[in-house]
């Protein structure tokens, strides 16, 4: 009888370490998994960021005479004259919006960059827009701000006069993981802000 018990046992510890080895393996693969959305969605917040802040450290640069660097503005686009081709002259209108509301992509959020032939009369109508391109997705809060000289955040949508006196601009964004990992999404908090030379005189 005591055999028994003993087979049983050491059965039943056998069965318990073998559970305990394969709960082990599943928290380290979530970890594994965890660890690789968090990689993807930071870089995907860092690549927002630095197309951003290429574009916006461009804005106003050689803006026709009496005309802001900053064509329109919200809290979720941005129109402005840029040079693209660093000849110190205003060559392009770029333009951003915040897909889910413009977007032809209905289920978005995502970030649209635009390069455009016009200042869209509507930048709230997509067929203002020229032909836009995906440059962040996964957003789950974006926003735009826009500082006046004293470091006051100016008012959206900016007025003709508040238009002129914007000298920075900062964007504000939470991405998350396109995919889940055990009911979780990976998710990052950016912002970037830039005082276009520019902007400032």
């Amino acid at each position: 009888m005591a055999v028994w018990l003993d087979i049983a046992g050491s059965f039943l510890i056998s069965v318990m370490l073998l559970f305990t080895v394969m709960r082990t393996n599943a928290d380290i693969a979530e970890s594994a998994n965890m660890a690789v959305l968090d990689l993807m969605v930071q870089r995907s917040a860092g690549s927002m960021a630095t197309i951003l802040g290429e574009d916006l450290r461009k804005a106003g640069i050689g803006a026709p005479a009496g005309d802001p660097g900053i064509v329109h503005a919200d809290d979720e686009f941005v129109v402005f004259w840029a040079d693209r081709d660093s000849t110190a002259a205003p060559d392009t209108l770029i333009g951003y919006y915040v897909g889910n509301e413009l977007g032809p992509n209905s289920e978005g959020p995502f970030l649209y960059r635009d390069i455009l032939n016009a200042a869209p009369t509507n930048p709230h109508d997509p067929s203002d827009w020229n032909d836009p391109a995906v440059v962040g997705a996964g957003l789950i809060h974006f926003q735009f701000l826009y500082i006046n000289a004293a470091g006051d955040t100016l008012a959206t949508p900016l007025s003709s006069a508040d238009l002129a006196v914007a000298r920075e601009i900062r964007a504000e964004y939470r991405v998350v993981s396109e995919v889940i990992a055990d009911t979780t999404y990976a998710r990052s908090l950016s912002s970037i802000q830039v005082a276009p030379m520019n902007l400032r005189f």
